[in-house]
């Protein structure tokens, strides 16, 4: 296989080129016509890059488990990362985590670390508990504590490619 840094980087280039495309067909449809399709269509949008980044990150934890050889990728790679002074790495992986978590598993202890942190590195829009929406009135919205956007998928892949080639660095025999 190659990279799995390279790989996503031209999947989620693919991915965000097929949504724009459609959403932009969609967009110029609604000029004409309200229908409760087209709605739904752009919320299923929303929901692929969902869907997506959640699947990304999950198969980095399993690719991290198979060439680290160990039970729990992501401990062993903050092991990696803290023992090799890369905190502010080690960081962003974590809020990462946080974030999968929240959006795989709703409210709970991720989002409660998650909501609390001041200094979050990460750009996301994260709703308050007693919040119905991000921005009232965005038809394309759907029901999550996070919202997943290209911007926000840019910026974790760069994170997951950061953490692989320090992986790479400090464990030479290792290839992700």
């Amino acid at each position: 296989m190659h990279s799995f840094s390279e790989l996503i980087l031209r999947s989620s280039a693919f991915l965000q080129n097929t949504l724009e495309e459609i959403e932009n067909k969609i967009l110029k449809e609604l000029e004409t016509s309200g229908a409760t399709n087209h709605v739904k269509n752009l919320q299923m949008i929303n929901l692929q890059k969902t869907f997506f980044f959640i699947g990304v990150f999950s198969y980095y934890e399993a690719l991290l488990q198979e060439r680290l050889e160990c039970k729990n990728g992501f401990e062993e790679t903050k092991n990696i990362l803290k023992e090799n002074n890369e905190n502010e790495l080690l960081e962003n992986f974590i809020e990462l985590q946080l974030i999968v978590n929240v959006l795989k598993h709703g409210k709970g202890r991720s989002y409660d670390q998650l909501f609390e942190k001041s200094d979050r590195k990460i750009n996301i829009k994260i709703k308050a508990i007693d919040e119905a929406f991000f921005d009232e009135g965005n038809i394309d919205e759907i029901s999550s504590l996070i919202e997943v956007n290209n911007e926000f998928i840019e910026q974790s892949i760069k994170i997951i490619n950061d953490v692989s080639f320090k992986i790479q660095k400090y464990r030479s025999d290792i290839f992700i």
